[in-house]
Parts: structure tokens; sequence; C-alpha cells
């Protein structure tokens, strides 16, 4: 199990780009279009081709100390799927109701792993090296954000649900999104993992999250 690491960074985040890439000896892919696809899709191709798995993190992520460590071990138990190491609050809406009782699940039976039919967040993932090339083409025709691209891809071509890590490794700094989204709507909300910590261990059943409400 080896790991490559970068970084989707915006010019205006620059010392906290550089700052994690630092602590986490990845590589920084700048935005050098305002263009969240163009910039996401060129940090997953910054992929080291002798790594089992490239980890993407965008320039808000606030890893728990000795993150790397704890994300060999979550792989180690799930080399073959696409991991979310953030599981966050407020968005997407039309989720919280179904990440609210997986949430509950876990904590009440100890499982470190949570899944969903789709990405809901692209703050910290990890994809199985592999798998790039041919997500990456698939993807590119399509004009969804850019975990939405992902997550299509994981369920529509390879028919798996997407894993995270419970609790979160990965934390968001709240701070205003840089992104312009589709509906144009400000995002006001407060944007903070669930709960975020190490779990016991990693050899657990997952929780499956439900539907996403209308």
């Amino acid at each position: 199990m080896t790991l490559s690491v970068a970084i989707m960074a915006h010019p205006r985040r620059r010392h906290a780009a550089e700052r994690l890439a630092s602590s986490l000896d990845a590589t920084i892919v700048w935005d050098e279009r305002h263009d969240e696809w163009h910039t996401g899709a060129r940090a997953i191709a910054a992929n080291d081709p002798t790594a089992t798995h490239h980890l993407v993190l965008q320039d808000d992520a606030l890893p728990v100390p000795d993150f790397l460590d704890h994300a060999t071990a979550a792989l180690e138990h799930r080399p073959d799927d696409l991991v979310s190491f953030y599981l966050g609050t407020s968005r997407p809406p039309q989720w919280q109701a179904a990440v609210d009782d997986a949430c509950m699940g876990a904590e009440d039976c100890g499982a470190a792993w949570i899944t969903a039919s789709d990405l809901l967040h692209g703050v910290a993932i990890a994809i199985p090296a592999a798998e790039i090339p041919a997500m990456l083409a698939w993807c590119e025709p399509f004009t969804v954000p850019y975990d939405q691209r992902i997550g299509m891809y994981w369920r529509r071509i390879l028919d798996r649900r997407i894993l995270y890590t419970w609790p979160s490794l990965v934390d968001h700094h709240d701070t205003p999104s840089l992104v312009q989204h589709a509906d144009g709507a400000p995002r006001t909300s407060v944007r903070r993992a669930r709960l975020l910590g190490t779990p016991e261990g990693w050899d657990t059943t997952p929780i499956h999250a439900g539907q996403p409400t209308p």
C-alpha cells in the first residue's frame, strides 16, 4: 500500500495550500481557470504512477494528526473502494436525514465506515490508482460538479457505493466557498465534519445511508 497526495488549490488560499502540502509531502495543483473540474482532474492525474492509491485534498481540508498513517490503515481494509475521509454537515441538504440515521447507527455499533450511493463531498478522497485513467476519461464530458462526476462514475460504471470513514479523518475549514455553484446561491450554512477523530479499528461492517429525500 503506497500513497501519493495532491492538493487542489486556489491562489487566494496560497498559504493554507502550501502549509497543507508541506505537512503531507503533497503536490499542489493550482486553479488556473476558476474551474473546479479542471483543477480536480489535474490533481487526480498528478498521481505517482508507482503508488497504489492517490489522495486528493482541497486546500481548506484540516486533517487529523498523523493523517497519512490513519489513511493508509483505512485503505488497507478497503483497497478497491473510493474512500472519502470527510462526512460533513449541511451539504448536500437532501442527504442530511439519511446521513443522520447512518451516523447514529455507526455510533451505536462502533462502525468505522458509512456508505452512500453518491460522493457527497470532495474535501478529501482516495482513489485506487488503477481506476484513474478510465474515470477521468468518462467524467470529462459532464458538466456537473467535480465530486458528483466522480460519484457518478463509481455508481454507474462500477456499480459500487462510496465509503466514508467514521469518524472523519479530515475537517473542513468553514471559509466562504470560492466556487461558483450551478444554482448561483451562496453557501452560508456551516460546513464542518460531523465527527472528527479516528476509530478503534477499521475491520467493521459498514452502515449504509439510505436514499436522499426528494
